[in-house]
């Protein structure tokens, strides 16, 4: 039989009772019966040449030749388990749902997505986009760019980064009321908020020294990029962050009118269901969001929460 392999089935059987030192463990493992492993394995002895197993009444041990069979067999399994599952993540992973807050993916992960498919173009990312920033849809996404306030039970979450607010003002509006010297002349003007995060404004008023500012004529919008088209419109005043604002700070068509930039109360941070960041193509698109950030001079970190 030089050159052959002996029968998989065979080899199966025997690895299954040396594992368990039993043909019946094996048997009812491969659910098979009892004869049909005596039958394997004594075929297998045959083409070998060797006995592997000492009988017993209630269990079999290897022999010399049959623990030295084992080792090589066991590990040739092992091997092609661990390939299985490999080709059997790689088969499910060629697309990967991404949740982003749509104020960060309009203006900030849109532009960087074609970097991420030119390093891993077999991965296909699907974006799917909500105007809660903070909330992950499990279940229907594999991963996240969320602003964490609380951290859920059950979820993985990777810091990137603590943004900073600050208000933006049209030129057009800056010219019908009059100039502003100091943050606390903002009171004087429509305010423009965003619902889900209703305390903008006064934690940026009190990081100004503005106490108890009466906030006049505010209106809500359900999201910071709808906030701030408002603002480009003349409507108000926006609160932003600098991620969020560049190209619109740069083009002219909002000004930052204080120097002032506030923390925020939570973090930026990769997030995704526990357990799952092991997974090869969460952990590249974790690591590839994490390179994003730490390069972008408008996204100010911290080495720690």
């Amino acid at each position: 039989m030089t050159g052959q392999l002996p029968s998989l089935s065979a080899i199966r059987a025997f690895e299954a009772a040396a594992r368990h030192s039993s043909f019946k463990v094996a048997a009812e493992e491969l659910n098979v019966t009892h004869s049909s492993i005596s039958h394997q394995i004594k075929g297998l002895e045959t083409e070998l040449g060797v006995r592997l197993f000492d009988r017993h009444t209630r269990r079999v041990d290897l022999t010399d030749a049959g623990r030295l069979y084992f080792v090589p067999i066991r590990q040739a399994f092992d091997r092609m388990r661990d390939a299985s599952e490999a080709v059997r993540l790689t088969a499910h992973a060629q697309t990967l749902t991404v949740q982003v807050y749509v104020t960060m993916a309009m203006r900030w992960f849109l532009t960087r997505l074609p970097d991420f498919h030119a390093r891993h173009p077999d991965i296909d990312v699907q974006l799917s986009t909500t105007d809660k920033d903070w909330a992950f849809n499990r279940g229907t996404v594999d991963a996240g760019f969320l602003y964490v306030r609380n951290k859920e039970p059950g979820m993985y979450y990777k810091f990137l980064y603590r943004g900073r607010m600050f208000p933006v003002i049209s030129p057009t509006l800056l010219d019908r009321f009059g100039p502003l010297n100091a943050p606390r002349d903002l009171i004087t003007y429509p305010l423009l908020s965003v619902y889900t995060a209703p305390d903008d404004w006064s934690i940026y008023f009190d990081a100004a020294g503005v106490p108890d500012p009466p906030v006049l004529n505010s209106i809500s919008y359900d999201s910071y990029i709808i906030a701030q088209e408002a603002a480009i419109a003349g409507e108000g005043v926006a609160m932003t962050e600098m991620a969020f604002v560049r190209s619109d700070l740069e083009s002219g068509r909002l000004i930052s009118p204080f120097d002032l930039r506030v923390s925020r109360p939570g973090n930026w941070c990769f997030a995704c269901e526990k357990g799952r960041e092991r997974e090869p193509r969460i952990k590249e698109f974790e690591s590839w969001l994490a390179d994003q950030v730490e390069n972008d001079p408008d996204m100010v970190g911290a080495a720690a929460e």
